[in-house]
């Protein structure tokens, strides 16, 4: 269930700041506009923006164009200083299925290194592997972002893979590319590009290849 709309219809109208109490298991959704600033604040409690936790107190400038749902487990106070496009808050949200494939995800980690450590074979010893597909704009890169957070958070060092060559979440689009993560996703930088490995294939489409076919 959405509530407590506040928009600013695409025009950079200041808006006073605001504070939002969040329930446990809700979030607040907001949409940056492309040319006015926008910053977030944790006030009380804890609450996280795709998997990376929120710092107490300190302010987070968010980047232009972007959406981000603030999402609290235990419940929290947020204030937003600046203008949006739109925000509102919603206890309708994935993150309970979200968090229950990450614990899949541990569990099988946690497989693998026994796996490894007592000498199994070499398929027993492997992490799991996920490929997320879908259409475009439905939130495959965000889903990435938090199983990665998190797997970062408990220790875990895994490989993220960027096979959509129409956009490219870690280099320019028409490559393949792939960089590991060893910390929760900064909110500001996005994916660390320290380390990537980049293929160039050369489009931004696999259809526009002459070899494709």
């Amino acid at each position: 269930m959405a509530a407590a709309t506040t928009a600013g219809a695409g025009a950079a109208t200041p808006q006073p700041p605001r504070q939002y109490k969040l329930a446990p298991q809700s979030e607040l959704r907001v949409e940056v506009l492309p040319d006015a600033p926008l910053r977030v604040r944790l006030v009380t409690g804890t609450a996280e923006i795709f998997g990376t936790e929120l710092p107490p107190e300190g302010w987070v400038p968010v980047p232009p164009r972007s959406k981000i749902a603030i999402f609290t487990w235990h419940g929290a106070t947020v204030e937003l200083d600046g203008v949006s496009e739109s925000e509102y808050t919603s206890d309708e949200t994935p993150m309970v299925i979200y968090v229950n494939t990450h614990a899949i995800l541990d569990a099988r980690r946690a497989r693998a290194r026994t796996a490894a450590a007592q000498g199994g074979d070499k398929e027993a010893s492997q992490g799991p592997r996920v490929i997320v597909v879908g259409p475009t704009d439905s939130g495959k890169s965000t889903l990435c972002k938090m199983l990665l957070s998190w797997a970062a958070k408990l220790g875990w060092k895994p490989t993220y893979v960027d096979l959509d060559i129409g956009q490219g979440s870690i280099t320019i689009p028409g490559c393949i590319s792939a960089t590991p993560i060893e910390k929760p996703i900064d909110i500001i930088d996005g994916i660390p590009l320290e380390m990537p490995l980049v293929y160039f294939y050369g489009h931004p489409n696999p259809s526009s290849y002459e070899g494709a076919s």
